[in-house]
């Protein structure tokens, strides 16, 4: 039963990461590297967010930060206390 379980966690969480489905908008920095997991493309082994941590700051800043400075790190989702935006593709490693 535990078998069950964790295989269908881990389809509803492969779909969910497919399907952008944690994210309210996706902006997608342009030229990110394309960088596979260990396991190969899509071989998910964590997802990368950052969270403004307060009301007054708003995650698009965080996008906007990180389309200039991602040649040093970036992350997958930027978090706010209102809205989650996708800026780099889950299927690739993001460093953050």
């Amino acid at each position: 039963m535990t078998r069950l379980l964790n295989i269908c966690i881990t389809i509803c969480i492969l779909f969910l990461f497919s399907t952008s489905a944690f994210a309210d908008r996706t902006l997608i920095i342009p030229d990110l590297p394309k960088q596979p997991y260990r396991y190969g493309f899509g071989a998910y082994e964590g997802v990368v967010a950052h969270s403004t941590a307060t009301p007054e700051a708003p995650a698009i800043n965080i996008q906007k930060y990180e389309s200039r400075t991602w040649r040093n790190a970036f992350v997958h989702y930027a978090v706010d206390w209102d809205e989650a935006i996708q800026i780099a593709d889950t299927k690739y490693i993001a460093y953050g």
